[in-house]
């Protein structure tokens, strides 16, 4: 079998082509696409350029860094803690149960159902989730974001775990050189 076909061979070829009344349905259908998608495109435009009820923020406007931390005096008697180590792109992997007094000292952040985890040390490792359970207690080595609202909640999530933001956390010169996060 040959890699290519000859001019001779093309010259040959025998094309169906359809009837002239045919190729005009098929132009006009085309016509009618190419219109529609140049409409869509336009509407995209439009849409990202005055975005009604929407404006610049960043996390800190959705949500609250670090709210809660436990005390010598404040700390449960029996530790559910979630470390960094057993927390691995969204899900934590493992609990370890402690004693009050036998806890590792960085179990001091009081999570709560809702609160996004971030971890601060080596944020590329992916050390973050979203917390589904009541009566957990972080590393100190995360950063828990506590949505302002309910409603809040997902959005502060894909927010602090986008590629970009984690990307951003962990090559911190150009976190500052930016500003801040992206939203």
């Amino acid at each position: 079998m040959a890699d290519y076909v000859s001019l001779t061979d093309m010259r040959r070829m025998k094309i169906t082509v359809p009837h002239l009344d045919t190729q005009r349905r098929i132009a006009h259908i085309l016509g009618t696409l190419d219109d529609k998608i140049e409409l869509n495109r336009r509407t995209n435009e439009t849409l990202e350029a005055i975005p009604r009820g929407w404006m610049a923020g960043t996390l800190g406007d959705m949500s609250d860094l670090n709210p809660e931390s436990w005390s010598r005096h404040t700390r449960p008697d029996f530790i559910r803690y979630v470390d960094l180590s057993n927390t691995k792109w969204g899900r934590i992997e493992a609990v370890a149960h402690y004693n009050s007094d036998e806890a590792p000292s960085r179990a001091q952040r009081v999570l709560r159902i809702g609160d996004t985890i971030v971890g601060t040390v080596r944020p590329g490792s992916g050390s973050y989730a979203l917390i589904s359970s009541e009566g957990l207690t972080g590393s100190t080595g995360f950063a828990v974001l506590r949505p302002c609202s309910p409603m809040y909640t997902e959005f502060v999530y894909l927010a602090a775990t986008s590629r970009d933001n984690i990307d951003l956390l962990s090559h911190p010169s150009r976190t500052r050189r930016s500003g801040s996060a992206r939203r």
